[in-house]
């Protein structure tokens, strides 16, 4: 069974992309950890040694908010800080969720309304400057972590 090292920035983040990955055909087992927000890299390098270390994980996925920076540059700066942080045995995949996580979640209509959300189609959600606060709108209660699950 394939065992990925998720990192994300915070908990609705682990919740929602764990629940992703469980989704996948392989049912991969995940070891999730956070790292904070505000894009914190030696954080998620400390984590990547750490998943190094135990030597349990196939492959590492690396998740942060782009916010309101380039998507590319983002991901360019954490893909030097995983070459710096060399020799990691260990495959690491770095993503950046534009403009961030809430984002996904939005273009997913089915999973809102199988949620208890209103349904909205969203052309481009990634071009939303808010899209935490559009998931809130659609929802009769509080946008929690569970609800991101």
């Amino acid at each position: 069974m394939l065992t990925i090292g998720l990192i994300v920035d915070g908990q609705y983040d682990l919740k929602a992309i764990s629940a992703l990955l469980r989704k996948v055909r392989s049912k991969p087992k995940v070891k999730a950890r956070q790292c904070g927000g505000g894009r914190n890299i030696s954080k998620a390098i400390d984590i990547l040694k750490i998943f190094e270390r135990e030597r349990n994980i196939d492959l590492a996925i690396w998740v942060t908010d782009a916010e309101n920076d380039d998507p590319r540059e983002v991901e360019k700066l954490m893909n030097e800080a995983v070459k710096k942080a060399q020799p990691l045995n260990l495959t690491v995949k770095c993503v950046v969720a534009v403009r961030m996580l809430e984002a996904w979640l939005l273009a997913d209509e089915a999973a809102i309304k199988e949620a208890g959300g209103k349904t909205a189609k969203f052309t481009r959600p990634e071009g939303l400057q808010n899209p935490k606060a559009e998931l809130r709108r659609l929802f009769d209660r509080p946008y929690t972590d569970a609800l991101a699950e």
